[in-house]
């Protein structure tokens, strides 16, 4: 179920009625009217390929580290750290077809090699908990809190082994470093974003479909003018696929061709 149309969406179509083009790039390249549509097109183009999606509350990351914790995923795959502080217990980073990543603000690319991440070893491996994760979190940085001055991750890791939770290290080196900005009420705040995340937790299992062609089509080149042809040739490898890995497991687990897949059998 999409949601309603925004009022960006609204002037837009107005300022096309009107023949006011150079109105209708305004508002077309508004966030207003933008960000909604990216958001609609993006769920309308995976149903089209047949591709499982959630709606998260929140932030990506939590939602992601819950279906992991929950076993609906085996993984999260994100190249932000925060999953680790939202308890995701199995993170990669760094997947990539081409193993090589844009640089940001320049057309060159490095290379990249998959990462993984298993948090409870990590955990365990540090001699710190969760709890203490996120402390560490709020004292080097998240994108909930910018951290404080002159401490970065080791000198974070050593306070928190030795003082046990933030608040013991604001006291005890409150004449070494700059607290003033991490009040209570931030550690609270931040505490309880990463340890009572909000997500949502009514989906039990993802199921991938068949491609729907006809729909794909219809959003790639009718709607943002793609080349037909290309469209066509990626979308023949992409059912080709899944047929390919549906076969494959109804064949392993002895299924009748009729059951769907859910994403936990896709991906094992």
């Amino acid at each position: 179920m999409f949601t309603k149309k925004s009022l960006g969406q609204d002037l837009y179509a107005l300022a096309l009625k009107s023949g006011n083009r150079e109105k209708a790039k305004e508002i077309a390249l508004s966030k207003e009217y933008l960000w909604q549509n990216v958001i609609l097109e993006s769920k309308q183009l995976l149903g089209a390929l047949g591709v499982p999606y959630i709606e998260s509350p929140a932030s990506a990351e939590s939602q992601c580290a819950c279906l992991v914790k929950q076993g609906i995923a085996n993984y999260s795959n994100s190249q932000d750290f925060d999953s680790l502080l939202f308890g995701c217990p199995s993170l990669l980073q760094n997947l990539s077809k081409s193993l090589r990543r844009k640089v940001q603000g320049k057309w060159t690319y490095n290379k990249v090699t998959p990462f993984h991440t298993n948090l409870s070893k990590n955990l365990k491996r540090l001699k710190i908990n969760q709890f203490q994760l996120v402390d560490i979190g709020l004292l080097i940085g998240t994108d909930y809190f910018s951290g404080i001055k002159g401490i970065g991750p080791k000198k974070a890791l050593t306070y928190i082994k030795k003082h046990l939770q933030v608040e013991n290290i604001i006291r005890k080196e409150k004449n070494q470093f700059d607290f003033n900005l991490l009040t209570s009420e931030i550690i609270k705040k931040v505490r309880k974003i990463f340890l009572f995340p909000e997500v949502n937790k009514s989906v039990s299992n993802f199921y991938w479909n068949l491609p729907n062609k006809a729909h794909i089509f219809s959003l790639l080149c009718e709607s943002h003018h793609l080349n037909r042809e290309r469209v066509e040739k990626n979308v023949d490898k992409l059912i080709l696929s899944y047929q390919k890995c549906k076969k494959y497991h109804q064949t392993k687990r002895k299924q009748p061709s009729s059951i769907q897949l859910t994403l936990d059998t896709m991906v094992k």
